[in-house]
């Protein structure tokens, strides 16, 4: 057996794989729209691969009507890619949008429609003769479409991933995942950048018996189609969308905030900085051994206050212990305070109103020795 037919094939158990590949995506439990892209992809390359195989003059006069299809298959692979990408990092792309880019394949197809149309005896006669003029016009138009579309939509994808990742703060699971989309998107320029070279070789009459492109195009495919699989058996999260990683980066901020809560709290009423009249985020951010925007995080998404009225509540309370307690009732307010950290008289009289709707005199009037 020749190289060719070993390499024949690879590409056939590519093809299959891909439509293995389709089924499972589109059964998919979790009904993403981007796993159902995903598909229309896999099952896009696995019939022009299939295609590519076994494509000749007898095979035509065979199967008159498959003629074409994989043309049409072609000038859908990188509107879909674009599709995928803005699916998966967003969550959906919607139906107005998608038709959208889908108006080169509709335009084709209409163009096309009057050969596509016609009974096999007809094509087969073509076949044999060579086809009409304005088939093989529409069918050249189509492979400029798709070198175009290749830059088009290779320049949008890459746009996209990094709007994304500068519209948001990442993890690093996050950056990991746009990581691999974008590698995704690259292989794919570089597969396409290989079709168009052997493409426009062909169009100039240079192809060569020793480097056939598109056999290293379908090869490349193939390779990437495997490694689709390979990805999705051993890391079916990549196929949950960006929102999966999204939601367990919520988790896991939320566990994290829960533990710093508990930690900046047990300082508070343990150590008792506060009683510091010039204490600041940093400081407690160092006496917590938490990073000072964590800290702050604390005070904001969870208390639900900031680090000025927190203190300030635990120096009231601080004083309002002092105030109740007898072996305090020779010092003046003016020293309780000092001790509770206020920095003056006028701020703890100020501070003490707003939070107990009495002045430090009043309470001290009613509060039990």
């Amino acid at each position: 057996m020749e190289i060719q037919s070993y390499v024949d094939v690879l590409l056939l158990t590519g093809s299959v794989l891909a439509v293995l590949m389709t089924f499972f995506l589109w059964t998919n439990p979790l009904k993403l729209q981007s796993n159902i892209v995903l598909g229309c992809i896999t099952f896009s390359w696995g019939f022009t691969v299939f295609i590519f195989v076994v494509q000749s003059k007898e095979f035509y006069i065979s199967y008159p009507h498959l003629f074409g299809i994989s043309s049409v298959l072609c000038i859908l692979f990188f509107p879909f890619l674009y599709i995928y990408v803005k699916s998966y990092m967003y969550g959906s792309v919607s139906k107005k949008e998608i038709v959208l880019h889908m108006l080169p394949v509709i335009i084709f197809c209409l163009l096309i429609a009057p050969f596509y149309l016609q009974k096999s005896d007809t094509k087969i006669e073509h076949f044999q003769n060579g086809l009409p003029y304005f088939a093989s016009i529409v069918l050249k138009i189509n492979v400029i479409i798709i070198i175009v579309q290749g830059i088009l939509y290779s320049s949008l994808s890459i746009r996209l991933l990094h709007q994304f990742q500068f519209e948001r703060k990442l993890n690093d699971s996050q950056n990991a995942v746009v990581l691999r989309i974008k590698q995704f998107v690259i292989v794919n320029i570089l597969l396409w950048a290989i079709g168009a070279s052997g493409v426009l070789l062909e169009e100039i009459g240079l192809e060569t018996k020793y480097l056939d492109f598109f056999y290293i195009y379908y090869f490349g495919l193939t390779l990437l189609i495997l490694s689709l699989g390979y990805f999705a058996l051993k890391k079916p999260s990549l196929l949950r969308g960006m929102e999966f990683f999204n939601s367990q980066s919520v988790m896991n901020k939320v566990v994290t905030v829960a533990s710093d809560k508990e930690t900046v709290v047990n300082y508070l009423e343990s150590e008792k900085p506060y009683l510091k009249r010039d204490l600041t985020l940093q400081d407690l951010s160092n006496g917590c051994g938490i990073p000072k925007y964590r800290v702050s995080e604390v005070f904001n998404s969870i208390l639900g206050k900031s680090f000025s009225e927190v203190i300030n509540e635990y120096r009231v309370n601080e004083a309002i212990l002092m105030i109740q307690d007898s072996k305090h009732q020779r010092y003046t307010l003016t020293h309780i305070a000092e001790k509770a950290g206020f920095n003056s008289r006028a701020s703890f009289y100020r501070i003490f109103k707003n939070i107990t709707d009495k002045t430090p005199s009043e309470y001290e009037q009613i509060a039990p020795s």
